[in-house]
């Protein structure tokens, strides 16, 4: 964090003599004013919660003791974010629009048919407000999710519903230090399928935990390990708690993508969204590429 903002610095001031140069003006030291554009070459985002189920980005998986599958399965994910564009500003802090889009599937880990059980498809525009160590993201989304073939044929004692929704959330973050980052949010399902309605209001809370103390910088690259949490109360599950927690490592250059090898354990409803009334346990080992 502390290499980002003096990389702003400089880039700033460095900027500012530009232009005093090319306008023969002083350029006020007291604020600054950026103009609006479309697709901006930086993209800050809405802290990732390291622990939460479906992360946007590229995954590959092995999950184990599963309660709802009972069979090992192989979750994966293709998705990614970005800023579409930046509102001018004449004050601190910054405001994105961006969009994000994501498929997160499960496959049965058998070696013969590797059938798909469930695919979520996700899309969503989210406006993102950053100020210093705060962070106000305010997203509306769409999910919807559909079984695989080969799994209802396998299965046909399973009844296919259509969980199809709107949702809209609001959340927070603050980053205490560069080992610390907490959020909360409050999301509201705007319309559900009726053949699987769901409940409207649901709050989600945790953080994520750097162990600085053990970071290493080798080849420009930063890696650390981390612990994260992600808690989740929802209306149409009574209330009732979801806890998922990632221990794992991550490597980046300071900004943009980054690679994290983890674990996860999960304690709850299922992320899936053809199963997400069924309680379920599970451990996993994942893969992700992303923000």
């Amino acid at each position: 964090m502390k290499k980002i903002l003096s990389f702003l610095i400089i880039f700033s001031f460095t900027m500012s003599l530009l232009m005093a140069d090319q306008q023969d003006s002083v350029v006020p030291v007291s604020g600054s004013f950026e103009e609006g554009e479309f697709l901006p070459e930086l993209n800050p985002f809405f802290p990732t919660m390291l622990a939460e189920p479906h992360i946007v980005g590229y995954s590959v998986g092995y999950r184990t003791y599963d309660k709802i599958f009972k069979i090992s399965c192989l979750p994966v994910s293709i998705g990614d974010q970005f800023s579409l564009y930046q509102f001018k500003s004449v004050t601190c802090g910054s405001l994105y629009l961006g969009i994000e889009a994501c498929v997160w599937a499960v496959f049965e880990a058998r070696a013969k048919s590797l059938s798909l059980i469930n695919a979520d498809y996700y899309g969503a525009l989210p406006l993102t407000y950053i100020y210093d160590k705060f962070s106000v993201r305010l997203r509306v989304f769409h999910e919807s999710s559909h079984l695989g073939d080969e799994f209802l044929l396998e299965n046909e004692e399973v009844v296919r519903v259509n969980p199809s929704m709107e949702i809209v959330d609001l959340s927070f973050a603050y980053e205490f230090n560069t080992s610390l980052t907490t959020f909360i949010g409050f999301s509201r399902v705007l319309r559900s399928d009726d053949s699987h309605a769901v409940k409207l209001n649901g709050v989600y809370y945790g953080f994520n935990c750097y162990l600085n103390c053990l970071k290493i910088n080798f080849l420009k690259v930063q890696a650390l390990p981390y612990i994260a949490t992600y808690f989740a109360n929802f209306e149409t599950n009574n209330w009732k708690l979801d806890s998922s927690i990632a221990i794992g490592y991550q490597w980046d250059k300071y900004y943009g993508h980054k690679l994290r090898v983890y674990i996860e354990g999960h304690d709850g409803y299922s992320a899936e969204g053809q199963f997400a009334k069924q309680q379920t346990r599970y451990l996993a080992l994942k893969l992700l590429y992303g923000y």
